[in-house]
């Protein structure tokens, strides 16, 4: 947090400013290359990925930014915490989730948007 401290705020990368609280699947994706990375991972991106320990050493005020679903986060967190729960549109979120399936090798999705989409909606396995 900079207090609006725009000119800091730009100087200090968004992972040192803001930690994200990544299950180990980023890790893997990460580590076992999944994705074909190669050279192209940054050096610096395991020492961003945090873990539950490392958000209970961090001292106050702290801003920790998750992609889980609500219900996996802790069931006192709003009443400990202040909390900003951001949604995506759905239409946003079924395309990204698509490009991402099939750019990471472990989804093994082949298929085509129209039954993609189908599948996101119903909830179905794919």
């Amino acid at each position: 947090m900079n207090d609006c401290n725009f000119e800091e705020a730009a100087r200090v990368p968004l992972t040192v400013r803001s930690h994200q609280y990544r299950v180990k699947l980023a890790q893997n994706i990460l580590t076992n290359n999944f994705m074909n990375l190669g050279e192209f991972t940054p050096p610096k991106i395991m020492d961003n990925l945090i873990t539950i320990d490392k958000i209970e050493e961090m001292t106050s005020p702290r801003v920790i930014k998750s992609h889980l679903p609500f219900y996996l986060l802790p069931p006192k967190l709003l009443d400990t915490a202040k909390v900003i729960y951001v949604a995506r549109n759905p239409k946003d979120a079924i395309v990204s989730f698509f490009y991402l399936h099939k750019l990471v090798k472990m989804c093994y999705y082949t298929g085509e948007m129209d039954d993609f989409v189908d599948y996101f909606i119903n909830n179905k396995r794919l």
